[in-house]
């Protein structure tokens, strides 16, 4: 999927994903995701569909011996 996010294809996905949630009449009140603190263009991406970051989590994620930061974001639907 990373391949379509740099075509620009990526905001089109999850617009169409979020408001399949919106409009399914569930009780979803909000979505959350996290995004890796190195990947430069995935927070402004979600930031721009609405979502607002309310964290970021030191070492988050380690692969071998690195340690990676996650923000975390939350998009409000109701």
């Amino acid at each position: 999927m990373g391949a379509l996010f740099a075509l620009g294809h990526g905001k089109s996905l999850r617009t169409g994903k979020i408001d399949k949630q919106a409009e399914a009449g569930h009780a979803v009140m909000q979505l959350h995701l996290s995004v890796n603190a190195k990947n430069n263009s995935a927070r402004p991406l979600h930031e721009s569909l609405g979502f607002i970051a309310y964290g970021t989590q030191p070492r988050s994620m380690r692969v071998g011996n690195l340690f990676y930061e996650e923000h975390h974001l939350a998009l409000l639907l109701k």
